[in-house]
């Protein structure tokens, strides 16, 4: 009852976040969903791809100078059963069973894949890992093994896992047509793996078990394309989910340009994507959604499709570009010297094409290292250094490759909310604050925002201090789920116990929040940030909560001022979130945090409790998910105050080495 109770109130909640226009449309989804699964309306059948097929350019080759002992090992394991999915090792056996979570075990009945409801975790488990199992990455390993060994064995694979998911994963039954995204990621897997195989002229389709495979894949290429072109996210699930969907249309349909549709499909998920990457990004290029993951995430889509379409005769306008090359920067711009990016909004750490043979230490290394070799922008690559070899893969067409001067690092990124303080930026002994005063997320229902405004980090010398805990969960994980995105888990106020914003479900917010910059100044002497946030305006007693940060760098202090404009009582909480293997100590008001390389004194005089919390549970408190599925305890020292009216409560931050001696 409960359970059933939990799901109405989702339903209702996410109908608040719809137009009407968006009701109509998810209602003929429906309707045409359960008419499929009553088997009113007969699947749509492949048609046969023309016998004169179109020859394409590969927008990946062989890279001549490889090591390719690695990339042979994994397909080796592969061809064991052996896979890791999100940081989990599993056996899923060779072919696996691919309508079974290879995790929590469920296996999901063939039944209309529209009609599943893959976020009930009784039926399905927790589905992303079913559904990461389905994007074909070992396919990829596989073709890349055969392309760089010859190896019967590596291509009879690629055979195999191809014939058995077509076998299993009947169109349009099943978890696997559940999410247009998923197909699309799964033909961008495919159509890599086509090219290294030696695409229509492989030796895979040479005999006549060959053509039948080759046909049945064809067929279930074609069942992917029009699947999308049919179930594109729209209205308030238009984010990143769009642009993926558009991505994975535009790849397939110019990889095999092989049906009558194909031109259409081009066309239109060309425009699709022109269109969402000025749509979903601010002008400084920015992704709107919030989340430093889903930024790199949504550029590997953009320049792998742009690439498709250069290399093909379809070339994206330069505007498009343009924005891509400014959605590169601000990863670089947030990145610390040690490589360190922070974890801001949700992120699955999940990868579209997993191209090198180990997996990199972010996605945002993959994404930088891809973009400076296919936008010629060698102060990426600098940022990173040369830790990722999938980007060799790539094919780099002359016309990407316009030289551009070395830049440094920007600090504001104005538009969209984010700015960059501290000082010796990329050397040694840099400190570097990443703050926060940005909207809530994307849409109206913000489905990855986090309720974190005018939250920061900060890091000394690539060494992370004060952090931002991540992720953890997607589905089913209460109460961490509304944990790890909620208030409590940043570094910033949180006022009467509750978050910023009121939360309707997983991917739900049912309250907006908006952030202002009041000032932002940058000199020789230091910083200066000032922003405020509405929140929690919405309370009986409106509050309107202002921070100030100013980093004087001579005395390498960071000064940090909340003033809570409001008429009535108030409990506030300011949180402080500490790296895991920063030793954290209280002596009175003060906080004295110690790390490997350098430490950090926490004054707060004005606060009347403060407390050290780790790893507790009810509720929780203490948190760090260094990556998805995850989750370590951590230091956070909580300061509370009631307030009554209008209040500013100070504290102040100073860098001192790792002996606790000042530097100033």
């Amino acid at each position: 009852m409960q359970q059933q109770m939990h799901k109405l109130n989702w339903y209702l909640n996410r109908l608040r976040a719809m137009s009407l226009p968006e009701m109509v449309h998810r209602a003929a989804l429906l309707a045409d969903a359960q008419a499929e699964a009553m088997l009113l309306r007969a699947p749509r059948r492949s048609t046969t791809p023309a016998p004169d097929e179109q020859e394409t350019v590969a927008f990946v080759s062989t890279p001549p100078v490889l090591d390719p002992a690695p990339y042979l090992s994994a397909a080796d394991e592969i061809l064991d059963g052996h896979l890791e999915l999100l940081f989990e090792k599993v056996n899923v056996g060779f072919p696996p069973d691919w309508n079974r979570n290879p995790v929590t075990g469920e296996t999901v009945p063939l039944q209309p894949g529209k009609t599943i409801d893959y976020r009930d975790s009784r039926l399905v488990g927790n589905i992303k890992y079913l559904w990461v199992l389905n994007r074909h990455h070992q396919t990829l390993r596989l073709a890349q093994a055969y392309a760089l060994s010859g190896q019967q064995r590596y291509l009879d694979g690629v055979g195999t896992l191809l014939e058995s998911w077509v076998a299993q994963c009947p169109y349009p039954f099943g978890p696997n047509w559940t999410s247009s995204l998923e197909l699309a990621i799964r033909l961008m897997n495919w159509s890599v793996a086509w090219y290294l195989i030696g695409a229509g002229g492989s030796p895979l389709f040479a005999d006549p078990a060959g053509v039948r495979r080759k046909h049945l894949w064809l067929s279930a290429i074609y069942h992917h394309l029009a699947f999308i072109s049919g179930h594109f996210s729209r209205y308030s699930s238009a984010n990143n989910h769009l642009i993926g969907e558009a991505a994975g249309l535009f790849i397939g349909s110019a990889v095999w340009p092989y049906w009558h549709e194909t031109k259409t499909w081009r066309s239109r998920s060309r425009a699709i994507l022109e269109r969402e990457v000025e749509t979903q990004t601010t002008g400084d290029g920015v992704d709107r959604e919030h989340s430093t993951f889903y930024q790199s995430f949504v550029l590997e889509f953009l320049m792998t499709a742009g690439l498709v379409g250069n290399l093909n005769g379809r070339e994206f306008s330069e505007e498009f570009w343009r924005r891509v090359a400014l959605m590169l920067e601000f990863p670089a711009a947030l990145m610390d010297v040690g490589g360190n990016v922070p974890q801001i909004g949700d992120s699955d750490d999940a990868f579209v094409l997993p191209l090198g043979a180990t997996r990199p230490p972010s996605v945002h290394h993959a994404t930088l290292t891809a973009g400076a070799r296919l936008l010629a922008r060698p102060h990426l690559l600098a940022r990173v250094g040369e830790c990722c070899d999938g980007a060799a893969w790539l094919v780099s067409p002359r016309e990407l490759q316009k030289p551009v001067a070395l830049s440094e690092p920007r600090r504001s990124f104005a538009e969209a909310g984010y700015y960059v303080l501290g000082e010796r930026l990329g050397g040694d002994r840099e400190v570097r604050i990443v703050a926060n005063a940005t909207p809530l997320g994307y849409l109206s229902i913000a489905a990855h925002g986090h309720a974190d405004a005018l939250a920061f980090t900060l890091s000394i010398a690539g060494e992370p201090f004060l952090i931002d805990p991540g992720t953890y969960a997607y589905q089913g994980e209460q109460p961490w789920r509304g944990y790890f995105r909620g208030t409590s888990a940043h570094n910033t106020c949180r006022v009467d116990g509750l978050d910023q914003a009121r939360a309707g479900g997983n991917f739900l917010w049912l309250t907006a929040v908006r952030s202002q910059c009041r000032l932002w100044y940058s000199s020789g002497t230091g910083d200066e940030l000032v922003a405020c946030h509405d929140g929690y305006l919405r309370l009986r007693d409106p509050l309107l909560h202002t921070r100030r940060l100013h980093y004087v760098r001579p005395h390498r202090r960071l000064f940090v001022e909340d003033t809570l404009e409001c008429r009535r009582d108030h409990h506030v909480e300011r949180f402080w979130h500490f790296a895991p293997h920063i030793e954290v100590t209280i002596d009175g008001r003060t906080v004295h945090a110690r790390g490997r390389r350098a430490a950090l004194v926490l004054t707060v005089t004005d606060a009347q409790e403060t407390t050290l919390h780790r790893g507790e549970e009810a509720p929780p408190l203490g948190w760090i998910s260094p990556r998805f599925g995850e989750r370590l305890p951590t230091t956070v020292v909580r300061c509370a105050n009631r307030i009554t009216g209008a209040t500013t409560l100070t504290a102040t931050l100073h860098v001192v080495d790792a002996a606790g001696v000042s530097t100033d």
